[in-house]
């Protein structure tokens, strides 16, 4: 699985990307999403991107494991959940360093991630 997912600046004022982590995470679709987020401790890719203010930047992912035919059928029959999430630390204008985390569900359907509504998962600074 892989695909893309755009970071976009949507500040007055340049904004340079220091770190970026996502993963993929998938749960029994009748369990919340755990109190300690997967991601915590972990380190991401760094990297030093400027977004001029309204610009954006595509950034490709991609799970490392394929879904195997039992999961994807646990996701078709909406037994299971599949989750992509992280965050983007990023330096302002003001030199101050902001974090924004995400929180994606697969939507079988669809075939799209779309925006869970958790602030614990979905927030920036």
């Amino acid at each position: 699985m892989s695909g893309q997912f755009y970071i976009v600046n949507l500040g007055g004022t340049a904004a340079t990307i220091q770190e970026v982590f996502y993963e993929f995470y998938i749960a029994d679709s009748k369990s919340p999403l755990p109190a300690k987020r997967p991601w915590e401790g972990k380190s991401g890719l760094k990297c030093n991107v400027t977004l001029k203010p309204g610009c954006s930047s595509p950034y490709l992912f991609e799970r490392q494991q394929p879904v195997s035919a039992e999961e994807f059928s646990y996701l078709a029959f909406r037994k299971k959940s599949l989750y992509i999430m992280g965050w983007i630390d990023y330096v302002d204008a003001l030199k101050i360093r902001r974090t924004t985390r995400f929180c994606r569900l697969y939507d079988v359907d669809t075939d799209r991630f779309t925006a869970v509504e958790d602030a614990e998962y979905e927030s920036a600074d």
